[in-house]
């Protein structure tokens, strides 16, 4: 019984052990996701850091005061605290790669939409308050963006690797905040403010469609995978169903 609860114990960690190298990136996934989610990570900052930059040409054209311009401003962070927990807690739940697009379509599309929102109602005070409302949901979809690549990353990362991928992805945040800087200045001064979102938007759309790609390649490679492993646990199943050496157990003074 020892010898067969040995073997047993062994075969599942072999299975569990199997499973695990299958989750692992290769070192061509590697590079694609690490250029993909560094690309995202500036692609959130540009948009993050985009109303910032705006705030007083767009207070200029719409009579804003300092007050209204410290709202619309601080609203964003109500909405990035509140999913950073629930942002993990879904990422390891549904996935990592799941979470990040869902809210990559959002905060692209807020950004996108944010002229329009701005510019829909001539009332100063009902204009402000929908901006605000704009602004926490944007908040919100953002919030989950470091969690959930957190999440995905150590997932599918060998543990020694993970620190330094994640320092890298988290570099793009300097990134997006220097083209923010650099073409939203220029943008401004050339095109006005709304170009500004109207082109961080659409660069967050088309990269949405990119990560979509990998993401859709990641479910199938899991479904791959729940399947071997499926096949792996009913074969240990199998072989567990031995027959029992009744006639070595009744020869065992413990068995009495």
């Amino acid at each position: 019984m020892d010898k067969g609860d040995s073997k047993y114990q062994h075969l599942l960690s072999k299975q569990e052990n199997v499973v695990e190298d299958c989750t692992l990136w290769t070192r061509t996934e590697k590079r694609k996701w690490l250029c993909t989610l560094f690309i995202g990570t500036s692609a959130l900052y540009a948009s993050r850091t985009s109303v910032p930059l705006l705030v007083p040409a767009i207070a200029l054209e719409r009579n804003w005061s300092k007050t209204n311009s410290g709202t619309v401003l601080s609203s964003f962070f109500w909405g990035y605290t509140l999913t950073q927990v629930v942002g993990g807690y879904l990422s390891d739940r549904i996935g990592g790669h799941k979470v990040i697009l869902t809210a990559a379509v959002g905060w692209s599309l807020f950004t996108f939409w944010m002229p329009g929102v701005i510019r829909l109602f001539s009332a100063q005070e009902t204009s402000v308050n929908f901006v605000v409302i704009m602004r926490i949901l944007h908040g919100a979809f953002q919030g989950v963006h470091f969690p959930s690549m957190s999440s995905l990353t150590s997932q599918h990362l060998a543990e020694k690797e993970r620190a330094s991928f994640f320092s890298i992805l988290t570099s793009g945040s300097a990134v997006g905040t220097l083209f923010t800087g650099t073409c939203g200045s220029y943008l401004l001064d050339y095109y006005g403010w709304p170009t500004v979102f109207y082109v961080i938007g659409f660069l967050g759309v088309v990269w949405t469609f990119v990560l979509r790609k990998y993401a859709l390649a990641l479910e199938r490679r899991k479904t791959v995978i729940t399947s071997v492993s499926s096949k792996l646990h009913s074969s240990l199943h199998v072989k567990d169903k031995i027959p029992v050496p009744w006639m070595k157990l009744f020869q065992r003074f413990e068995f009495w």
